[in-house]
């Protein structure tokens, strides 16, 4: 939401801690088709659903304020009261991959545009019946 603010505002800030911890950052979607497939077999597993790419807390923010045409330096400061061991968490889908034959089909940059828009919209009074819906017929999906 904060790079959508300052696209519609033109400011803002946004207080973070270690900007360089990784994610295995995921679309729902993606993940809720994973949690269907799991449904099939035979035998119960347990399974980490996760994209298998890390990127750190940096990379989505250039991302998304790259998407409203700013720099997320100018806008992202980091608090050393927010910090904590940096880590690393990313899942590793072999096995979806190789026994259900499923894959990620959004990728971060697809996310992360996904969520621009729908805040975006938020901001300029869309409303969230209104979001759902362009949601559900691909609107924030780019092509």
């Amino acid at each position: 939401m904060a790079a959508a603010r300052v696209a519609k505002e033109g400011k803002g800030e946004l207080v973070l801690g270690d900007l360089s911890a990784v994610r295995d950052w995921g679309y729902a979607g993606d993940f809720a088709r994973a949690m269907c497939l799991l449904l099939w077999p035979d035998e119960p597993r347990d399974v980490v659903i996760g994209t298998g790419h890390g990127h750190t807390i940096a990379d989505l923010l250039r991302i998304a304020f790259n998407l409203v045409g700013k720099d997320y330096r100018d806008h992202v400061k980091t608090e050393s009261s927010l910090m904590r061991p940096s880590d690393t968490l990313i899942a590793d889908p072999a096995l979806l991959s190789s026994e259900l034959d499923w894959q990620t089909e959004v990728f971060l940059p697809e996310l992360v545009w996904h969520m621009i828009s729908a805040d975006l919209d938020r901001l300029h009074g869309r409303s969230e019946q209104q979001i759902a819906e362009a949601e559900l017929r691909g609107e924030y999906l780019p092509v």
